[in-house]
């Protein structure tokens, strides 16, 4: 990424409202959405891959502080800062932005980075982000319809598994 294009998302990421977070949230971070652009970050500056543990936590959690908070998904740093993501725990955001205004910001994001705008990578397997819709009270059909579509190890699993179905019909 070029020094103007990094300049401007700097200055982008520090006009976004704060947050005087307490670490009480831990337990939010989990299943998430972020930019190709992020993935290849915290790729680079963490050694590993953004991906969730078996009991659905971020993988970037230590002592249940971000081990990568200077370079946090957008979407992370949204937490309490928007009508859609309060802060259960009663932080106070320096601005609280509306649902629109929010999902508008990480529209502006993605662009900033030179990303699609809807080419989001999660840190989570399918059935991971199924199960975390199906916690978050989201009814099974449309949390089915909400999945991004397979890679291309899931893809070959369920097409084995489909084999191996007709197989023993």
């Amino acid at each position: 990424m070029n020094r103007k294009r990094q300049s401007k998302i700097k200055k982008f990421l520090d006009n976004q409202p704060t947050v005087a977070c307490r670490g009480l949230c831990h337990g939010s971070c989990t299943v998430i959405g972020m930019t190709p652009t992020e993935f290849v970050q915290l790729t680079r500056v963490s050694g590993k891959e953004p991906k969730v543990t078996p009991d659905m936590k971020c993988n970037y959690l230590v002592d249940n502080r971000c081990s990568v908070y200077e370079y946090r998904p957008m979407v992370c740093r949204q937490f309490g800062t928007t009508e859609r993501l309060p802060c259960p725990y009663g932080c106070v955001p320096s601005r609280l932005m509306t649902e629109v205004e929010g999902y508008e910001q990480l529209r502006k994001f993605s662009e900033l980075c030179g990303d699609d705008p809807y080419a989001v990578k999660y840190n989570g397997t399918r059935k991971q982000i199924y199960d975390n819709y199906i916690a978050e009270g989201i009814p099974a059909d449309i949390a089915q319809s909400m999945l991004p579509p397979l890679n291309h190890e899931e893809n070959q699993e369920l097409c084995e598994s489909i084999i191996n179905q007709m197989r023993k019909s």
